[in-house]
């Protein structure tokens, strides 16, 4: 292969790859930032006025969930930096048979890429777990309605952790024997997948059991009530499914992604963890706003009721003294 081709394969790469990647990985974070901005003003809202305080699972996870994916962003940002800067690696990327003698910014690569990867699986867990938490407070703490969700976090865990194992397995071969790295890297990339496909059915399932319980209960409800006193959660239900459902799509968008398009999967899991930290922020700020317009209704109501009241009792004829002519 000539170096012009070489130089050319790997432009491509950079241009179709990597900067669609950076851009929307940092275009999401900006967008989660802000709203993680949006829900740290509204807790502290809340705790001076002691409205709609939370279980403290709930207080801590949006937090450490933050931390997480920043950390996965400075990682895997780091990893990227690093493969740029690697001829091994920029020879591996433009197709050449036999690489180039490892310099330090290929081992880089690899130490800070299986870093964010690492964080990028805590991170997982950690959301699933506050989504499973939900599903199982909502359905009475019946344990039996969690199992199927537990056994599929387990396993996504397993698969994120044979993913990594692998990979840290394939950075040696690869310099030395070039097919047998690419095999061990195939197999990573399996692991990867298993590990997105198992975090994508888990949510779908907790989700559809939030959304069942829900609607259950409402029903449950309004079978007491009048019919002119019937609990409508048609609003909350979109609200549980659209904001739920951005982490999945992103998901099965990037499934599609990688085994449609051939996309690395190391570029796109960057832009699933913004999405992974978007979805339940963004639910708990949209809870909090509607709770506060409730709450600020009820209290102008509360108002205008009072003002009434003292203008009716400043009207009454008992009140009302009439001067002697």
């Amino acid at each position: 292969m000539s170096t012009d081709s070489q130089i050319s394969g790997y432009i491509e790469f950079i241009t179709s790859t990597i900067v669609p990647c950076i851009m929307t990985t940092f275009f999401l974070y900006g967008l989660y930032s802000l709203l993680f901005c949006i829900y740290v003003q509204m807790q502290i809202r809340n705790s001076r006025s002691h409205r709609h305080h939370r279980p403290i699972f709930f207080r801590l996870s949006i937090p450490a969930l933050f931390f997480l994916i920043t950390l996965n962003v400075i990682l895997w940002t780091i990893s990227t930096y690093e493969l740029l800067r690697s001829q091994t690696l920029m020879d591996w990327v433009s197709g050449r048979q036999s690489l180039a003698e490892p310099d330090a910014h290929y081992f880089g690569f690899w130490n800070f890429g299986l870093a964010a990867a690492a964080v990028l699986i805590v991170a997982s867990t950690m959301a699933d777990a506050l989504l499973l938490y939900r599903t199982y407070t909502l359905w009475d703490f019946r344990v039996s309605i969690v199992i199927a969700p537990v056994i599929l976090i387990l396993s996504s865990i397993g698969a994120g952790l044979y993913a990594i194992i692998m990979c840290g397995k394939a950075s040696k071969p690869l310099i030395t024997d070039l097919l047998a790295g690419n095999t061990i890297l195939k197999d990573a990339e399996i692991g990867m997948l298993a590990f997105v496909c198992s975090t994508l059915v888990t949510n779908l399932s907790l989700i559809g059991l939030i959304v069942y319980r829900v609607r259950q209960m409402s029903q449950i409800t309004n079978k007491y009530l009048p019919s002119s006193e019937h609990v409508n959660n048609k609003s909350l239900v979109r609200l549980i499914i659209g904001s739920c459902l951005l982490y999945p799509l992103t998901i099965a968008t990037i499934c599609g992604e990688v085994i449609g398009v051939g996309t690395d999967v190391t570029f796109v899991l960057p832009i699933a963890a913004q999405m992974m930290g978007i979805s339940p922020t963004f639910l708990i700020v949209e809870i909090d706003l509607a709770l506060n317009n409730s709450t600020n209704g009820l209290e102008i109501m509360e108002e205008r009721s009072i003002g009434k009241a003292e203008n009716s009792h400043t009207l009454a004829p008992s009140n009302i003294q009439i001067s002697a002519s």
